[in-house]
């Protein structure tokens, strides 16, 4: 098993934890929720006795009015009779009056109480009429509020959707801080492999000019050698060669001790493995971005839904009517699908940004100092270079030596 597959197992571990979390949060935040509809039923049993209290009132108002209309009419009876009797009285002691000069009175006596009487009647139908509307004003207003407390969906349920989309608002707000904060250890990552890049272009250079001055060495060693080679003896000449060959052995090691440093710092070993990681950075990079765009979209979305959630949740409060309140079902019903699918696009890009961290993870376990390709390109002419000071020495055996 790699390094790389262990730390992206255990951010994967690391994540099933925080989902975990997550879990229990959203338990705790339904048992929140489980209360509040509690404490709404309660509220809605509170308006219902209020409700009562008022109908009660009515009835009793009601019943008054009854009471009101029979005396009324008790009243008018007993005036009508008294009246009656009144008139009945003015017209016996009428003294000067013949017998149709008193049935002509009182027929238009009669009259006058005829029509007195309609009055009555009407004015008596008049409070029937209104007795019967207080009636049905009573039984629509005792049917509206049965419907409104059955079929009302209402605020409490608008308020929990906007509470979750202000949950996920928060979630993509740090996603998207997340993903800034790994732009920003990319620039560092960039600056520093630009400062690595200038640093071991120093340190070849110097490694260059000191096997430039060696190879000068050894052919003005060689040179002195060929002169003098024909005056001197043979044990002369091995002592000299041995001489060279010891001086020639303490600076290739040299030179081999400041090679492995450059690879140390550079901590590569293959030209294709650095070619491999740079790609990877750059699609990491690209991924980032894309991530980048598509948060900010979602979050657009989100907000745009909120301002339409709240303007809604005006309306509603403000025109509780029936064809409304249909309307509020059927958008809180779309807004339901729209949370569904923004749900799972919210899965789609965590799964995205756990991959791209855990590769960032490991890109920044992996480089260090994240070398670039010019720097291998001088590694490999300083390997060459060594080679041919290899092949230079007339022992092939260089590593015997």
């Amino acid at each position: 098993m790699e390094p790389g597959d262990a730390l992206v197992n255990e951010e994967s571990e690391a994540k099933l934890l925080e989902l975990q979390s997550n879990i229990q949060h959203l338990e705790n935040k339904l048992r929140l929720t489980g209360t509040e509809k509690k404490a709404d039923a309660e509220e809605s049993h509170t308006i219902m006795k209020k409700n009562d209290l008022e109908i009660k009132r009515l009835k009793l108002e009601v019943h008054e009015l009854e009471v009101r209309l029979e005396r009324c009419q008790k009243f008018d009876r007993s005036v009508i009779s008294k009246e009656f009797q009144k008139q009945f009285r003015d017209t016996m002691n009428l003294p000067a009056k013949s017998a149709k000069d008193v049935l002509r009175h009182l027929d238009t006596e009669a009259l006058e109480l005829q029509r007195k009487s309609k009055s009555l009647q009407h004015e008596l139908e008049l409070k029937e009429r209104t007795l019967r509307h207080y009636e049905e004003q009573q039984k629509e207003m005792i049917f509206n509020c049965d419907t409104y407390f059955e079929n009302e969906p209402t605020e409490f349920h608008s308020l929990q959707y906007i509470r979750e989309l202000e949950n996920e608002y928060q979630k993509i707000s740090k996603y998207i801080t997340e993903s800034e904060i790994a732009e920003n250890v990319l620039m560092q990552m960039k600056n520093q492999l630009e400062k690595n890049h200038l640093s071991n272009a120093y340190m070849l250079q110097a490694v260059q000019r000191e096997y430039d001055l060696l190879q000068e060495e050894t052919e003005l060693k060689q040179a002195a050698g060929d002169a003098t080679q024909q005056g001197e003896t043979e044990q002369k000449k091995e002592v000299r060669f041995l001489e060279e060959t010891s001086e020639q052995e303490a600076e290739m090691l040299d030179m081999k001790t400041k090679f492995e440093k450059i690879k140390e710092v550079t901590g590569v070993s293959d030209i294709q493995e650095a070619e491999s990681r740079f790609l990877e950075q750059k699609v990491l990079e690209e991924k980032l971005s894309d991530l980048k765009k598509l948060f900010a979209k979602t979050l657009f979305d989100l907000k745009t839904e909120k301002k339409q959630l709240d303007s809604k949740k005006e309306s509603s409060i403000r025109y509780p009517e029936r064809d409304e309140l249909s309307l509020a079902k059927t958008r809180l019903e779309e807004q339901e699908q729209r949370k569904e699918r923004s749900v799972l696009e919210l899965e789609k890009t965590g799964t995205l940004y756990t991959a791209l961290e855990a590769r960032v993870a490991k890109l920044m376990e992996s480089i260090e100092t994240n070398p670039n390709t010019t720097v291998l390109e001088m590694i490999t002419k300083l390997e060459e270079i060594i080679r041919k000071v290899e092949n230079f020495l007339p022992y092939r055996n260089f590593r015997e030596i």
